[in-house]
């Protein structure tokens, strides 16, 4: 049990909660793992889990004493499957330590399942100062199976004693943002002091209106008081889910925070539900790994903006994409406030084959998550910069998210050792840029995993800022990205967000406030007023894919940039993505960023021998984290360099790591 909680003791719940297992009972054959974000499978074997994943929820609003919430969503999964993925009282994933009891829940026997809710520690209710118990906010996507599935989690929810609020059709950050404003509003301490409108923000139309709000703060000037950008038009790859009517949403209320349509972007809606298959030859997911353009945007006379992105199927993914021929041409603006104009790309990245190649009239281009870091760290470092310039900082240098709340309430100090006793110990982490005056330095940082494409890694580095490293998975990401006060994460799929630090957010209220004394407090102030601004437009509780399309085109606006100016960052290195069947994949050990290979260290020597022979080499392998499988990524300075090292060092796995089957011959997805 945890801090002072005990099992859950009542009996008559315990009776109904045994007797809805037999109900609703597990499929036989099947155990489910707790991914990145919770549970998913084929719809039709969700019944009984989608049961358990709402009493589990019940039980952790019962210990937090604040609302949490589920969401009904299979994010880029085909349509035939789905899942859930559970809202901590911050509006962040489920705290790391509750996934045991999610999967302990959602594995045990019919006749266990009472006995098995009844051990987690949620007696007795957290909330003794007038709170309305426990609540379980529900929400679901576009399948066709959500509606239902999302029925029985309100039905598991009610047995374990919660109220359950179905909210209908939502993206999976819409309803993690309602969650952290509804708790934020009723003075939960995990959800800090910084949330401007607070409740009128806690529902959707609320969180319409902060990013509108923010976007047209934003795109008042352009940068160093420079004329900003137009307003473009940018076709969005919906991925026929849950994006499309949010998208049009997001129209009507950027129509109004503007004074009208003409002063907004207007977002053009490709592959509404209406159209097609759910992520099938669509969204972020397919255009990002198949490296390839959606269907309807798959030429360049089918993209008449000349710009377009794709979400996944819950919106918390994005990528950008353009056809070079149609790219609209901007003027260039004046060099952006961080420093000096952009290098083409980093001194240490050579000039790839494929993007040379890709130069053609027609050629298309991916930007992705990486380069969604790129400009947005780039951008929100070079106004920290400005805005604490002279500045005096709160006398703490303490760049931890501390809380006031118990242990186990603080959801997003997830532990990637196990370990939790020491927020030092998040993931894997790095030292951090210091900026900053007097008091103690705040700190900044890019978290990246091993997947991020190293020509990203050489221009961040290039233009000072530091990098911090993550496990895969945007839990591991964002439990270092907390150590900082200001952080950005993206994993190349399109999935991250830029956290600010309470600490930070109290520097800049401070600087805004003093720009009246002109000079330099003046220009400060205008920093701080940008940054702030950032902060109210980006998802602070998870990746947003609506968020994130409207900051990217709110930087390209005030720096006068079309995507080629932002595309011409960097040259991504090449890159090769595979997998091969072992006997165990826990018999391979890596480092915990895993970059490295630990055991067998013979492997690690191989992998290293094949790197040193091709010209910007670089792999790893990891183990699959839902079969016996290892998963290969390589990159080098062009294509041919990159498959030959990918297929040397899936081979290398299948000698030193018991491969099965015959040797690898080619790519396997």
């Amino acid at each position: 049990m945890e801090h002072g909680l005990s099992a859950f003791s009542d009996v008559s719940a315990l009776r109904d909660i045994a007797s809805a297992g037999r109900a609703f009972p597990r499929p036989a054959g099947v155990s489910l793992s707790y991914g990145v974000a919770g549970f998913r499978a084929r719809a039709h074997l969700l019944e009984s889990t989608l049961l358990r994943m709402g009493m589990l929820a019940a039980a952790r609003s019962r210990a937090l004493g604040y609302v949490v919430g589920l969401m009904v969503t299979a994010s880029h999964n085909a349509e035939p499957d789905n899942g859930v993925k559970l809202v901590d009282a911050d509006g962040g994933m489920l705290h790391q330590r509750w996934e045991a009891y999610a999967v302990e829940l959602a594995n045990a026997d019919d006749d266990e399942l009472a006995r098995a809710f009844a051990r987690i520690p949620c007696d007795p209710p957290a909330r003794t100062d007038g709170g309305d118990g426990p609540r379980v906010l529900i929400a679901w996507d576009t399948r066709p199976s959500s509606e239902r599935l999302a029925a029985l989690a309100a039905r598991g929810a009610e047995l374990a004693g919660a109220r359950a609020s179905a909210l209908g059709l939502l993206t999976t950050p819409q309803l993690h943002h309602i969650v952290r404003f509804r708790n934020g509003a009723d003075g939960c301490a995990l959800v800090g002091r910084h949330l401007g409108r607070g409740a009128e923000w806690a529902s959707e139309r609320g969180y319409f209106e902060m990013l509108a709000g923010a976007y047209a703060e934003l795109v008042q000037t352009g940068e160093r008081g420079a004329p900003v950008g137009p307003a473009l038009p940018i076709d969005v790859d919906c991925a026929c889910g849950i994006g499309a009517p949010k998208v049009l949403l997001l129209n009507e209320a950027l129509a109004h925070a503007l004074g009208g349509a003409a002063h907004a972007p207007e977002l053009r809606v490709v592959n509404a539900p209406s159209t097609g298959v759910l992520n099938a030859g669509c969204g972020a997911e397919h255009v990002q790994k198949a490296r390839a353009p959606p269907r309807g945007l798959a030429s360049a006379m089918e993209m008449p903006s000349g710009r377009a992105a794709s979400l996944d199927g819950d919106a918390d993914r994005i990528v950008f994409h353009y056809f070079k021929s149609r790219a609209p041409s901007i003027a260039s603006g004046p060099p952006p406030a961080s420093g000096p104009p952009p290098a083409s790309g980093p001194p240490s990245a050579p000039r790839a084959e494929a993007e040379t190649a890709r130069d053609a009239a027609d050629g298309w281009a991916l930007l992705d998550g990486d380069k969604v870091a790129a400009l947005l760290a780039d951008f929100l470092r070079g106004h920290l910069r400005a805005a604490l310039r002279g500045s005096t900082m709160p006398a703490s240098p303490s760049p931890a998210r501390a809380t006031a709340a118990a242990a186990g309430a603080a959801p997003h100090v997830t532990r990637a050792r196990g370990d939790d006793d020491d927020d030092d110990d998040d993931g894997v982490g790095g030292d951090g840029d210091g900026v900053g005056g007097d008091g103690g330095e705040l700190r900044a940082a890019v978290v990246q995993t091993a997947y991020a494409n190293g020509a990203s890694t050489a221009y961040l580095r290039g233009r000072g800022v530091s990098i911090a490293h993550a496990k895969t998975g945007v839990k591991y990401l964002h439990a270092v990205a907390l150590r900082y006060d200001l952080s950005v994460y993206f994993e190349a799929n399109g999935h991250g967000t830029a956290l600010f630090s309470e600490r930070l957010l109290d520097t800049l209220v401070a600087a805004r406030d003093a720009g009246s004394a002109g000079g330099e407090a003046a220009q400060a102030a205008e920093s701080a007023r940008v940054l702030l601004a950032c902060h109210q437009l980006i998802n602070q509780a998870v990746g947003d894919a609506l968020s994130d399309l409207l900051i990217v085109d709110a930087i390209l606006r005030r720096r006068n940039w079309d995507f080629s100016q932002w595309d011409a960052l960097y040259a991504d290195l090449p890159s090769r993505q595979t997998k091969l069947a072992v006997r165990d994949r826990a018999a391979l050990l890596t480092s915990e960023d895993e970059s490295r290979v630990l055991n067998p260290p013979a492997l690690q020597r191989a992998l290293d021998d094949l790197m040193a022979v091709a010209e910007a080499g670089r792999c790893f392998v990891r183990p699959s984290g839902t079969e016996d499988a290892v998963r290969v990524y390589a990159e080098a300075a062009t294509q041919q360099l990159a498959d030959g090292l990918a297929l040397d060092a899936a081979l290398a796995v299948h000698r030193l790591a018991g491969g099965t089957g015959p040797a690898p011959t080619a790519f396997t997805a």
